[in-house]
């Protein structure tokens, strides 16, 4: 299905004219950010082939200092590194001759500047290990002693430094036969590798149509070193002909050298016998498996991976865990539903060139679908003119290690529609302004959580990273969620820091931040993506908490907002009790409660919350509210008439609800200790009554 999906990708750019450039920068690497280093130290070996001279040029830089686009800043002259087209080896040892080459090009590594410099046997061996694996350019067999004694003296130029030393070294037979050519200077439809020193006056040009043309014929042989077939059917297709293994570094994911899934019995150089592919489809691979590199596969940000793999029942395992999370990569493939579109080329030319605009990221997330907040790919949108519903999105998310083809895949989502991935984009964008305005009720900085409008670290807050990648499939995909398995974790969370009260208030707000936030969510999903209307239990917390500093008393409408009205008189309560419990100069505190204590005490963690425990909703009934009335009279607490109301009112809510309060105690706890966290809020004394509202004015309890 993968190989298919990048097959798919591909075609169009073999059905769509292009540049001779434009098709080597799609066949190989010279435009990947990560070989930006080796066009640091470039050693053109000219060879005239008429003339049998070699002369190896002094190394060259083809690029400039201070930009942007490669390692420190260094960016290539794309124009010119076309003319040295080479791949990236994407597993084994690097620094040994593997694959196939179109020209003599090949890279230099750090050790190979220290073993090979002034040492022309050392040369030799590298090029003749190199030159028995290309197809096409190569020098005469008598003349490679002499351009190793050259390229040597060349690489002793170089001295070691504190950055690691990268190259590429291009053997340039130039003659009229061969890729490379002599040209009068200034010649505007020519493409430039260097001044001759061979033949002063003249320049060495590229002819990029053979190049590419090389490159092609590299990459097909580089399938058939694992198995080929004259008369073959393709695995994708079903064209019948010349067919080759699916062995392609420009998808690493297929690794020979890891034995494990293949059976024993199975002889690598017939692996075209299992899956084989026609030259059509061996070349679409070649560019749907660059393109899928270069569009969106990447890692995910170190923070989201450490959220992703964080258990969800637990604040202290959280901790712990965020602390050894993996690398995590992520990729997504877009394609048209059907077919058909190849048979229009001005179809095929307008999916090729949205392809180019996403892969130039030019596009900004108010003209495109941004995937960070879908899929958590940062620098990656989607042009408009991919977000059609003719298109659908597939998601993949893998680990392990690319260079040795050692993948391990997690996730895969497929069939996303545009339409419903943009649906769901727009309620996270929307998230901002709730978490803005939510974090500011808790005294948080809302600059810290923009994870929440993720919807992959908002998801596996709420599921754990068991169920993350099925939810995230749910949402994609225009499904129902469940609500209960977020409520469980929430409470199991929020029971955790509350057994370190006061000392854990700020770890609890951000838990209250992301259970309300998350509501939100999921009320806007449940209506506007799904379809379904008045599923939230509980009202929006700025109208429910309005409702309650107004004196409301009919909270009992469902469990949620009887716990969130439960947070909210105990909070109430918790200040009087802190301001009573307050060191004062006349001594007036009971006996029994003495304490030298300069500062107040929290009701919480002094009076209901016993050492190591937590409260289920039967404790916060019995042991916080039941208990105020006494506590009030004791310490001389005055309710004022709107508190006792409420007060009143709620235990009588209680009893009628106790079976079903039971029954859904997650929902209770996590919406009570929102209601607990969010009354500091309310900057009304509630309980102790003020002589400037003769209304409130309470009576003692």
């Amino acid at each position: 299905m993968l190989i298919e999906s990048l097959v798919r990708m591909g075609r169009p750019y073999l059905k769509v004219p292009q540049p001779a450039a434009e098709g080597i920068r799609q066949i190989t690497d010279v435009d990947r950010p990560d070989a930006c280093n080796f066009w640091r130290h470039v050693f053109l070996v000219e060879i005239d082939a008429e003339r049998e001279r070699v002369l190896a040029h002094p190394v060259m830089q083809w690029g400039e200092e201070g930009q942007s686009q490669g390692p420190k800043g260094f960016q290539p002259e794309t124009e010119r590194t076309v003319t040295a087209p080479f791949t990236l080896p994407s597993g084994g040892n690097k620094r040994l001759a593997q694959g196939r080459y179109g020209v003599p090009v090949y890279l230099l590594y750090e050790k190979d500047f220290d073993e090979m410099a002034d040492r022309p046997e050392k040369v030799e061996t590298y090029l003749r290990a190199r030159l028995a694996r290309t197809v096409a350019n190569r020098p005469p067999e008598g003349l490679i002693p002499v351009v190793a004694e050259q390229l040597a003296r060349q690489i002793a130029a170089v001295p070691s430094g504190k950055e690691k030393r990268l190259g590429v070294v291009v053997l340039a037979s130039v003659g009229p036969e061969t890729a490379y050519r002599y040209a009068e200077p200034l010649n505007p439809d020519l493409v430039k590798v260097a001044d001759s020193r061979l033949r002063p006056g003249e320049v060495i040009v590229a002819c990029l149509d053979r190049l590419m043309e090389a490159s092609w014929v590299s990459k097909i042989a580089e399938g058939a070193e694992y198995g080929e077939d004259a008369d073959g059917c393709c695995s994708v297709c079903g064209a019948v002909g010349h067919t080759v293994s699916i062995y392609n570094k420009a998808w690493p994911w297929f690794a020979v050298t890891w034995s494990a899934p293949l059976p024993a019995t199975v002889n690598k150089k017939k692996l075209v016998k299992g899956t084989a592919l026609c030259d059509m489809c061996y070349k679409a691979l070649t560019i749907g498996g660059n393109l899928f590199a270069d569009l969106t596969a990447r890692p995910l940000p170190t923070w989201l991976t450490r959220e992703l793999f964080s258990p969800a029942g637990s604040i202290s395992a959280r901790e712990v865990q965020r602390r050894q999370a993996d690398s995590v990569y992520a990729g997504v493939i877009i394609l048209p539903l059907t077919d058909e579109y190849l048979e229009d080329p001005e179809e095929c030319a307008d999916y090729v060139e949205e392809l180019a605009v996403m892969r130039s990221r030019s596009v900004t997330g108010e003209k495109g679908l941004p995937l960070d907040l879908l899929f958590g790919i940062e620098q990656a949108v989607v042009p408009e003119g991919l977000t059609g519903d003719t298109y659908r999105m597939t998601a993949f998310y893998y680990s392990g290690d690319l260079s040795r083809g050692d993948i391990h895949l997690r996730a895969i989502i497929e069939d996303v529609v545009p339409s419903v991935a943009s649906a769901v984009k727009t309620i996270l964008a929307k998230l901002d302004s709730h978490v803005s305005e939510t974090a500011k009720a808790l005294l948080l900085d809302s600059r810290n959580y923009g994870w929440l409008s993720r919807l992959p670290s908002l998801l596996s807050r709420a599921y754990g990273q068991g169920v993350l990648w099925q939810a995230m499939g749910q949402v994609l995909h225009r499904r129902s969620i469940r609500l209960r398995p977020m409520l469980r974790n929430v409470a199991l969370r929020l029971q955790d820091t509350s057994r370190k009260l006061p000392q854990s208030v700020w770890t609890m707000r951000e838990e209250v931040l992301f259970y309300l936030t998350f509501l939100q969510f999921w009320r806007m999903y449940m209506e506007e993506v799904v379809g379904e209307k008045g599923v939230l239990p509980m009202r929006d917390w700025r109208e429910l908490l309005a409702s309650l500093q107004s004196g409301e008393t009919s909270f009992d409408s469902s469990v949620d907002e009887m716990g969130f009205a439960g947070g909210y008189l105990v909070q109430q309560f918790s200040r009087q009790y802190f301001k009573a419990t307050q060191r004062k100069g006349n001594g007036d505190q009971p006996a029994e409660e003495k304490s030298s204590d300069r500062y107040g005490k929290d009701y919480l963690s002094h009076r209901v919350i016993t050492f190591g425990g937590s409260l289920s909703p039967r404790d916060i009934w019995r042991r916080a509210i039941v208990p105020m009335n006494e506590i009030a009279v004791k310490w001389n607490i005055q309710f004022s008439p709107k508190f006792r109301r409420q007060y009143g009112a709620w235990l009588m809510a209680y009893r009628r609800m106790e079976e079903q309060i039971a029954r859904e105690r997650d929902a209770f706890i996590a919406a009570f200790w929102a209601g607990y966290n969010l009354a500091i809020v309310d900057r009304d004394e509630t309980v102790e009554p003020t002589e400037a509202d003769p209304e409130e004015r309470g009576v003692e309890a």
